[in-house]
């Protein structure tokens, strides 16, 4: 039923006989999947580097994945509509093999070309997950609306946006919405590192970030916040960290300064202040809440904005 080779995937989408597809290569990092080159038209504001003889030696670079259920379970809805995973690049056929150019290689482009290259708007990279998928019921491919599509027109519909992304007008909303998400993407930055600077000078907390690319990516571990014995004390028999104390003393003054002069007359109120059971009981609740409760929530914060830099962060590579 499914496709179990690359060779299967390539012939649904019948590219073999069209000139146009250059270098049609199997993926061997998955079970079906393979890649395939297009050069760039003469119609657009990009100008590849060009060999001597005039070949373009940057192309389109289309990588199509089958997520076949074998290997990916999580990403099937249906058993017989298989999700497709296209993304297209730009890609440097000399560069991908060797260090740096050599323009002496009569395989290397030209020089003249590489630098006239630079002067012109790269197109962007463009990813589609989800938005492509094989139905085995009827032998179709399929657009996320339903829309039955050939293989080639998948792949003119990436090639298509994939160029459009350096005209004036067309490229807008891709950059537009790109550069939207790489600037919050910095916002998150900010609030996390906010975050944690008042859990640590505030509340008196360190999060241990020994495995760095993991809390970048999926946030902290419970374990990960901690209150060192050094920077605790003891008050009211209840030890708490110093910061934490300073701060309660802190609101406590204010409190009770706003009290005093604001001239405020409430029986709630004035029973705690003249009732020195009370204020130990509710200097305590207080205490525990600063020192327990409020780093929990900063911490929980903490982790909920890493999780959506890290989605806004994939989806920046995921335009469609």
């Amino acid at each position: 039923m499914y496709f179990n080779s690359a060779d299967e995937l390539i012939d649904a989408f019948n590219l073999r006989d069209n000139p146009a597809y250059e270098r049609i290569t199997p993926l061997r990092d998955c079970k079906a999947g393979f890649s395939v080159q297009r050069r760039y038209p003469e119609s657009i504001r990009y100008r590849p580097p060009k060999l001597k003889n005039g070949i373009d030696d940057t192309v389109t670079l289309t990588h199509v994945i089958y997520e076949h259920p074998a290997e990916d379970k999580a990403h099937i809805a249906s058993q017989s509509r298989i999700p497709l995973v296209v993304r297209i690049v730009r890609f440097s056929r000399y560069t991908s093999t060797h260090f740096d150019y050599n323009f002496s290689d009569d395989n290397c482009p030209t020089k003249e070309s590489v630098e006239r290259s630079k002067l012109t708007p790269p197109p962007i990279e463009l990813t589609y997950e989800k938005a492509f998928y094989f139905d085995h019921d009827d032998n179709h491919f399929h657009d996320e609306s339903g829309r039955t599509l050939t293989g080639r027109e998948i792949l003119e519909k990436a090639y298509k946006d994939h160029c459009d992304t350096v005209h004036i007008l067309k490229g807008l909303k891709i950059r537009f919405k790109l550069r939207s998400q790489s600037f919050g993407i910095a916002v998150l930055d900010i609030v996390v590192r906010q975050l944690t600077n008042i859990l640590s000078s505030i509340f008196g907390r360190t999060l241990d970030d020994s495995d760095s690319i993991s809390v970048y990516l999926s946030g902290y571990k419970r374990e990960d916040l901690k209150k060192l014995s050094t920077e605790s004390l003891t008050i009211f028999e209840y030890s708490t960290s110093r910061r934490v104390i300073i701060l309660f003393c802190f609101l406590a003054v204010s409190g009770f300064t706003w009290y005093y002069f604001a001239a405020i007359n409430n029986k709630y109120l004035k029973a705690i202040f003249e009732n020195s059971f009370l204020t130990l009981t509710f200097s305590i609740v207080i205490i525990w809440f600063l020192d327990v409760v409020v780093p929990v929530l900063i911490f929980r914060l903490i982790n909920m904005f890493i999780k959506l830099r890290t989605k806004l962060t994939l989806k920046s590579f995921k335009v469609f």
